[in-house]
């Protein structure tokens, strides 16, 4: 793993087709694309999540989506915490460990959000080998 790259995984055990990988609840969960509404999630954070959320990468972002016209009067670390949120959040929140795992054209995972436990899901969708 790096502190500024994707998270490569690797199986210790063969991993069935269907089997829960692992789950993890929303670091930043927000009801709202609303940009006010993101920093007020962000601002409700202890300061080990902030730290935790402030490691993800940020991507190229457009301020505009969320700001308009005045992206360039918000603070720097506000604009940080909405292009990580931009380039993060799926409709329920920013997963810290999901966003880092890296990409494959031939995936071997698949993640969806469970509203029963209030929890991103990762489940295999073909059989995984020991050591890929």
């Amino acid at each position: 793993m790096s502190a500024v790259k994707g998270l490569g995984v690797f199986a210790k055990a063969d991993i069935p087709l269907g089997t829960r990988v692992f789950e993890e609840s929303a670091l930043l969960a927000c009801d709202s694309d609303d940009a006010n509404a993101i920093l007020d999630a962000f601002e409700n954070l202890d300061p080990s999540q902030k730290d935790t959320y402030l490691n993800l990468h940020s991507h190229s972002y457009a301020p505009e989506h969320h700001l308009g016209a005045n992206w360039h009067e918000t603070a720097a670390l506000h604009r940080r915490v909405l292009a990580i949120y931009n380039a993060y959040a799926f409709f329920e929140g920013v997963y810290p460990l999901g966003t880092r795992l890296n990409y494959s054209c031939i995936p071997n995972i698949v993640h969806v959000y469970n509203p029963a436990i209030k929890k991103r899901t990762y489940h295999a969708i073909r059989d995984i080998a020991a050591d890929e």
